[in-house]
């Protein structure tokens, strides 16, 4: 399927020391209600925020492709990402 390359970029990305954070919206339809795991819109950055206070992160990159990239946009923009 698509979400195999993921473990790969992970790797990728932890051989840089970077923390990662996945996000999907199972049914498709975009990020504009948020993830629904993690709430409605605002909550979903309510929730992405506290993730990243939690774990000491002050400097945040947002990537995404497709919707993700919509949501990427949108939620970086929200939890004020140092880049899109």
């Amino acid at each position: 399927g698509h979400d195999k390359p993921l473990p790969l970029f992970d790797r990728y990305l932890a051989e840089l020391d970077i923390t990662s954070i996945f996000l999907r919206a199972k049914k498709r339809i975009g990020y504009f209600h948020g993830v629904a795991s993690l709430g409605d819109y605002d909550e979903t950055i309510a929730v992405l925020k506290a993730k990243l206070a939690g774990m000491g992160i002050e400097t945040v990159h947002m990537v995404g492709n497709s919707a993700g990239g919509m949501a990427a946009v949108s939620f970086g923009l929200d939890i004020g990402a140092s880049q899109v």
